[in-house]
């Protein structure tokens, strides 16, 4: 969904539930001098405590894919307490809504917004509305919401994401990284894996640079890069 205009607000369905007056907007924000980004911004009310949705524009999903939400989201500063949760649904009526995100206090700040990742699977083929749902007590500032989307991740076939990914950086700037996980043992819908037959690490979202043949399930696998570059570098395991 991205978010180019003001006019923008009218691909959105806003859901006042409190009924004060105070709820979601599409707004300009000036992030650096001269740089400006267009987000979702929910304007506390000085009268009630929140519970204002927005809902995005119907998105068509299809039962046997698992599906990630992605996000920015902060409150203006910490200063200010913003409490938000994220659902989904197929009408307009989010009471009815399944949840993908329990309410949770937002950190970050209006320049350094965190980035949320919410897996999902659909219930089956259909239209869902997914909804952002400020819940902040009386008398804050603002919440933000911008970079959005929704993307099919694989088949909910496919072995699940690997558990606890994390890159070490090699010693005294050696250009090395140490990569450690343990290998899914479910597959996305949550069924339990007898076999993987591969599982691949890329440095980058594209750059294939090493490849496990015959996984057992659980398996806790370590790699060194030993090409690894200069800076910042992502590794992935998909």
């Amino acid at each position: 969904v991205a978010l180019d205009s003001y006019n923008d607000s009218t691909q959105f369905t806003v859901v006042d539930v409190n009924q004060d007056g105070f709820s979601w907007t599409v707004a300009v924000v000036e992030v650096e001098m001269e740089v400006y980004q267009y987000r979702l911004m929910y304007e506390g009310s000085p009268v009630a405590k929140a519970n204002d949705w927005v809902l995005l524009p119907p998105v068509m999903l299809e039962k046997d894919y698992a599906y990630s939400l992605s996000f920015d989201a902060s409150p203006y500063n910490q200063y200010y307490s913003e409490i938000m949760a994220v659902g989904i649904g197929e009408s307009e009526d989010p009471s009815s809504f399944s949840t993908l995100m329990e309410p949770t206090e937002l950190p970050g700040s209006f320049r350094a917004m965190p980035h949320y990742d919410l897996p999902f699977i659909a219930d089956h083929d259909g239209a869902y509305r997914i909804g952002f749902q400020a819940l902040s007590e009386q008398s804050q500032m603002v919440l933000f919401v911008t970079e959005i989307s929704a993307e099919k991740i694989t088949h909910i076939q496919s072995p699940a994401s690997a558990v606890g990914l994390v890159a070490n950086p090699g010693a005294e700037g050696d250009l090395s990284a140490t990569i450690e996980f343990n290998a899914p043992t479910t597959t996305y819908a949550g069924e339990v894996l007898a076999a993987i037959s591969q599982i691949d690490i890329y440095r980058g979202n594209d750059e294939l640079i090493a490849t496990f043949a015959d996984v057992v399930p659980g398996q806790h696998i370590i790699y060194e890069d030993l090409d690894a570059v200069n800076g910042q570098t992502t590794y992935t395991v998909p």
